[in-house]
């Protein structure tokens, strides 16, 4: 019977002991979930009341590669014949918090998966669509606003994307403040002379598996736990954890990013006393093979996985599959060492911790390993488990769709992170909270949730998926297959019915693909899709494509910005423009991602000739040179303004700056154009040619501005570049700390007064106040309280501080309450 607090102490030692004990081939009983301390569960509003002044909670994101949420103790537990649970401490995590059981990943690969829980949004709106893109800067990742809120901010172990594994110091690491990752385990190792786990010569393999995916090295290593990325970076963990709240830490509240090396190929489980997993499920003789072993395919993709892995036996399968729970109880062994070491530094209870995976593993369903089989719940169903202890409740399921884009909001509501309104409304994901507080699912919640992966840049093409608890139908460009699947009455999918003439079955099918359409929008509103290149930063970048002015196109208005789809992969890119294709001029140098440029005033009639090159530290691509022919009329005008200060995209720009620049050839008077970032406005016209700069209004301390100005004369006028730049935030404001009621406080009794401390250098503070975002702006008020008035019960409300003075405005914390 599962006992709380207890297994995180056991070893693969003990576990033998267990097993020995529990007697070989017997079942384990899925296990009821308690609370802990026999508190007994907690559900609807009857939340405890966090103290008054409550600081943000910390957050803690577990995450782990390729991991099958049938391999969940509480779950399935593998697919039978393990005589105790495969994951006790994920078991006890599970008992402490919230979990749910229809939890899917945006992509059923690393990367695009991974992005899209950094910034809470689809793959066709954030552009990394599948592996070996690197993803486009043009995101926010929920790190980087938790750093700006003063978080520290960490990732410890596999991170799995691109542009962070440049030469450090790199200066963007997606927020985070500390990066620990595969390379420091090679050094670690390095520095202690051992070999790495899974080096040659270091582990041993099953002899003949196919080579697919790494699968080949399915076995175990030599190293012990403390060699073994798992139990590395769980001692990194550990430390991390120590220097935030050890007898020498730091205090800081924290938000890591805690990801595991596997159980993704190769599964290499420590294998030597005393840290012996991988032959913890041996003999693998008695292990079962799951129900769609047999599945015969109905589509390209399956078949050709099938193909693939179509020389392993049953029993290679079998002996397969106990490397692999040897594997996830290795994890598991060592995520519950960090979930200790909470406990113990007194973090638990003011620590949010999630534990997902970025997709699954065909772990021998339908005779595959490795992923690439299709939208099956074996790769695009995800463990999906939430604690925090006084705020969510105690052993609780969730039945109803979630998502890992959802990971995002929920963070950002749990903490109540600053957040602007803008960014906000690009968020895909959904608060859970709502959902994991309430005893029914919030009203209008989501019934449905989505898959997608690839491009149609490549020769597999793209497959989607749309999901409910009950059903699911999936598509494949790769071959046209269709397929619906019965998740009531047939959850491992094995029989395929969308051939089925039933009516009612073809009603589902109707249903869900409207579903569908109405969730992609025919493409509007899409990221372009960027091509992959691979090489995990050793690859020069691609080649742009797309251009606009299509090639050779005629007739092109003389205001034209030529445009292209950028390699994500490229550092900067030069543009080349001229009317002499074979001797085309260096015309400017643009950062990464940007996706057009300004070529200034155009001769009528005339063909220009232009390319653009993307650099990175590996070389630079050649772009292919394009052509358009610029109509009869239209516009002249003079030259292009050039030579910004500050420079485009410039920050730490002093509050009391002056704009200049270069004034464009032929220009007769100007039209000078500013404001803050999405709310450029013209605010001279008529501005003198011989004159080159210009004085705003005061700045606003760590606002970002943009400026453009367009230069005229009676030909025309030329529009200008638009550039952007950040302004210093010395001298702002500090943030309010909300007092009462407290934040994520629920059964308020008493109307309530709203009340803060006020923050640091503050002249005033401005109350935002409302039930949905964006919040609506009460007033300004110097006191530090504000009375809302009447307000109604059952109801969820949000507000927020705005610190101001003579520098400007600093964004608040959003406090939430329940009357």
């Amino acid at each position: 019977m599962f006992q709380p607090r207890l297994p995180r102490v056991l070893g693969p030692a003990a576990l033998f002991a267990i097993l020995a004990s529990a007697g070989a081939g017997q079942s384990l009983s899925t296990p009821k979930l308690t609370s802990k301390a026999g508190a007994g569960p907690v559900s609807g509003r009857s939340l405890p009341v966090p103290a008054v002044g409550r600081r943000p909670p910390n957050v803690l994101v577990i995450l782990c590669d390729q991991f099958n949420a049938r391999m969940l103790g509480h779950e399935d537990n593998g697919y039978g014949g393990v005589a105790t649970s495969l994951t006790p401490n994920l078991d006890q995590l599970a008992a402490e918090g919230v979990r749910f059981s229809n939890a899917t990943c945006s992509a059923a690969v690393c990367q695009a998966s991974r992005y899209s829980i950094l910034t809470g949004r689809w793959p066709h709106h954030h552009g990394l669509r599948q592996n070996s893109i690197w993803e486009p800067r043009t995101e926010t990742t929920f790190p980087e606003l938790a750093l700006a809120a003063g978080y520290y901010t960490g990732n410890i172990g596999k991170h799995h994307l691109i542009w962070p594994n440049q030469p450090r110091p790199y200066k963007d690491l997606h927020g985070f403040l500390e990066f620990i990752d595969q390379g420091d385990y090679q050094a670690f190792c390095i520095a202690n002379g051992v070999l790495a786990y899974d080096a040659p010569t270091n582990f041993w393999a099953m002899p003949g598996v196919p080579a697919v995916g790494g699968f080949e090295e399915t076995g175990y290593t030599f190293n012990t736990n403390e060699f073994h990325p798992s139990g590395y970076w769980a001692q990194e963990m550990i430390r991390f954890l120590e220097d935030r709240a050890g007898p020498d830490g730091d205090g800081k509240p924290f938000v890591c990013w805690y990801s595991m090396v596997g159980p993704h190929p190769p599964i290499l489980p420590s294998g030597v006393a005393p840290d012996d997993w991988a032959h913890l499920y041996q003999p693998y003789t008695g292990l079962q093979l799951p129900p769609n072993y047999g599945k015969v395919a109905t589509t390209q993709r399956l078949a050709l996985l099938q193909t693939n892995f179509a020389p392993l036996t049953p029993d290679e399968s079998r002996e397969a599959l106990s490397y692999y729970y040897g594997a996830i109880s290795q994890i598991d062994y060592n995520i519950g060492r960090v979930l200790d070491t909470l406990e113990q530094l007194d973090l638990a209870d003011d620590t949010l911790v999630v534990f997902t995976a970025d997709h699954g593993e065909m772990a021998s369903e339908m005779r595959c390993w490795t992923k690439g089989a299709g939208s099956y719940d074996a790769l695009t169903r995800v463990p999906f488990l939430w604690r925090l202890p006084g705020v969510l409740p105690a052993g609780k399921t969730v039945s109803a769709p979630a998502c890992n884009i959802d990971i995002f909001p929920t963070l950002v509501e749990v903490t109540g992170m600053p957040i602007d309104d803008p960014l906000r409304e690009t968020i895909d994901g959904v608060s859970l909270l709502d959902l994991m507080v309430d005893d029914v699912p919030p009203a209008g919640w989501r019934q449905e949730t989505f898959h997608e992966l690839g491009t149609t840049l490549t020769p597999a093409g793209r497959q989607f998926m749309v999901r409910t608890p009950t059903m699911k139908y999936a598509s494949d460009e790769l071959d046209g297959s269709q397929e619906f699947y019965d998740l009531a009455s047939d959850p491992f999918e094995i029989t395929d019915r969308f051939g089925d003439p039933d009516p009612g079955i073809q009603a589902e099918i109707a249903d869900l693909q409207q579903r569908f359409d109405a969730w992609w929008n025919n493409g509007i509103g899409h990221a372009p899709q960027y091509a992959p290149i691979g090489g995990q930063g050793t690859a020069l970048p691609v080649p742009p494509a797309d251009p606009t002015p299509a090639d050779t196109a005629v007739g092109v208005a003389r205001d034209v910005d030529p445009t292209w789809v950028p390699c994500t992969g490229a550092f900067t890119q030069d543009v080349y423009f001229g009317t002499n294709a074979g001797n085309l001029s260096l015309f400017a140098t643009l950062p990464h991602m940007t996706a057009a440029f300004n070529p200034g005033s155009l001769g009528s009639l005339t063909t220009y000739f232009w390319r653009v090159d993307q650099v990175n530290k590996n070389g630079t691509a050649t772009g292919p040179v394009w052509s358009f022919t610029t109509a009869a009329g239209g516009s002249g005008g003079p030259g292009l303004a050039a030579g910004p200060l500050p420079a485009h995209k410039a920050t730490g720009v002093p509050a009391g700056a002056g704009l200049t620049w270069t004034v464009g050839a032929g220009t007769v008077t100007q039209d000078v154009r500013f404001g803050r970032a999405g709310a450029l406005q013209l605010v001279e016209s008529g501005y003198p040619a011989s004159l080159h700069a210009w004085d705003p209004p005061a700045l606003e301390a760590g606002a970002t501005y943009e400026w453009r100005i367009d230069e005229v004369n009676a030909q025309g006028t030329t529009v200008g570049d638009r550039w952007t730049f950040e302004v210093d935030p010395a001298g702002l404001p500090g943030r309010a700390l909300t007092l009462a009621p407290a934040h994520l406080q629920a059964g308020v009794t008493q109307a309530p007064v709203l009340r803060w401390s006020a923050g640091a250098g503050a002249a005033a503070h401005e109350v935002f106040f409302g039930t949905s975002f964006p919040l609506a702006y009460r007033g300004t008020v110097q006191a530090t309280w504000w009375d809302p008035g009447p307000l109604a019960l059952d109801q969820v409300y949000y507000w927020r501080i705005d610190e101001v003075n003579a520098a400007g405005r600093t964004t608040g914390w959003t406090a939430r309450f329940t009357r």
